[in-house]
């Protein structure tokens, strides 16, 4: 009697261990870099402020600053934060 009761304890243990959830396996995340566009006809990076983001200057001296660059990866321009022209 014993040891079925024994038995029947093991067997039950072990069908109890096998039905507990496991955590799934998670796949490593493979990040692709930013990647953003600047048209050409704002000119030549020319530096960045911590007010105003990154500088471009023209050829007819106008000075472009972006400080929120979209990272879609589309061939769009980003938001001006502030634009000098010369008269």
């Amino acid at each position: 009697m014993k040891r079925i009761v024994i038995t029947l304890s093991l067997i039950l243990g072990f069908l109890l261990l096998m039905s507990t959830e496991r955590p799934a396996k998670v796949a490593a995340q493979i990040q692709t870099p930013c990647v953003a566009y600047i048209p050409a006809e704002w000119g030549t990076y020319r530096g960045a402020s911590a007010s105003y983001g990154l500088g471009f200057e023209d050829s007819d001296g106008t000075v472009r600053f972006v400080n929120q660059i979209p990272c879609s990866g589309l061939h769009q321009a980003p938001t001006l934060a502030l634009e000098l022209r010369r008269k």
